[in-house]
């Protein structure tokens, strides 16, 4: 029979060692963050008949959302399971690295083109040629 340590039976705060997070909460953000976009991509279909006033609601939706849809990717996901890459990449798992390349993959499919486009318009409107008017 082994003896108890006494350190054992001490009672308080003990530090636990930092956990994972979760990959289905992350996942489940980049997928409601997607979903949003993806019904603001859809609004001016759903009245056919006001689609020039869907279109003045849809582009300041389009030029906010991108941005907003990003920033929550990037703090409900991106952020939380990319921090444990530089302490401990030998402890993800699958699940955690397949959610992480989504999570890049949304960034780089809505925010480069977006930036993209911000850019060329603001070309052309330096220039007195905007690309779009509205």
């Amino acid at each position: 029979m082994k003896p108890l340590q006494i350190d054992a039976l001490k009672s308080g705060y003990q530090p636990r060692p930092l956990a994972l997070p979760s990959a289905g909460r992350a996942l489940s953000v980049l997928v409601a963050a997607g979903a949003v976009l993806w019904v603001w991509w859809m609004l001016p279909d759903l009245w056919p008949t006001a689609t020039q006033n869907a279109v003045w609601v849809w582009w300041p939706g389009a030029l906010l959302g991108v941005p907003l849809a990003n920033l929550a990717v990037f703090l409900g996901a991106t952020r939380p399971l990319g921090a444990n890459l530089t302490t401990r990449p030998a402890s993800l798992e699958l699940k955690h690295l397949g959610v992480l390349m989504l999570c890049g993959l949304f960034h780089l499919f809505t925010f480069l083109p977006w930036l993209l486009c911000l850019a060329f318009y603001l070309l052309f409107a330096l220039d007195g040629q905007p690309l779009l008017t509205l």
